[in-house]
């Protein structure tokens, strides 16, 4: 399969924002355990990449459309959202993870 992939796994500063949403509509508080068990991380199919830095500098490039996305899952309204939605606020909220080789095991029966 000719892709990457990319894996963000939340850190405190989101489920912080998340149970702030939350709070608005009196829903119970998320904690990480609890959010990875019922959301997991996310998990996209980015381009190959050949190595670990080009799918970094990919990162920092895009970050910004992975970042939106995930705060309007929980919420359109972006005067919710953080104010600084800045590569540094994105590695403080989510952990990257990369995995550059990938097998398409759909068709094993």
């Amino acid at each position: 399969m000719d892709a990457s992939i990319l894996i963000l796994k939340p850190k405190q500063p989101l489920i912080d924002w998340v149970n702030g949403q939350l709070s608005q509509d009196d829903l119970p508080a998320k904690t990480i355990e609890n959010y990875d068990d019922e959301c997991g991380p996310t998990t996209y199919l980015i381009p190959d990449f050949e190595d670990l830095s080009k799918a970094k500098r990919w990162l920092k490039k895009h970050y910004l459309v992975l970042f939106e996305e995930a705060l309007s899952g929980w919420t359109t309204d972006e005067n919710d959202w953080s104010k600084d939605l800045n590569y540094k606020t994105f590695t403080q909220w989510f952990s990257p993870e990369f995995n550059l080789m990938i097998f398409d095991l759909r068709d094993i029966r």
